[in-house]
């Protein structure tokens, strides 16, 4: 499955998307060791993602930071688990 892998007995969810023309990496870990758990939980979060870079992607005047911390409460709100910067 694309944008999910298994680090330490437990699924992560990663993907770069770009937002006004700059690539934003996005990562979460789903604290979940079960796969088929993290499956639907990586296909309701690419679902958001796609929502919230088609609401944001054409604004320009934010910084990549502040797009990323849009992004990273919008997902964390939706109930999703911890956030941790991609490097």
């Amino acid at each position: 499955m694309p944008n999910l892998k298994l680090r330490g007995g437990s699924y992560h969810w990663r993907r770069k998307i770009m937002v006004s023309g700059q690539p934003l990496p996005l990562s979460i870990s789903l604290r979940a060791g079960n796969f088929h758990r993290a499956r639907l939980v990586s296909a309701r979060l690419s679902v958001a993602v796609e929502g919230l870079r088609m609401a944001y992607g054409q604004f320009s005047g934010m910084s990549r930071e502040q797009m990323k911390q849009v992004f990273s409460d919008a997902l964390r709100s939706s109930g999703s688990s911890r956030i941790r910067p991609a490097a």
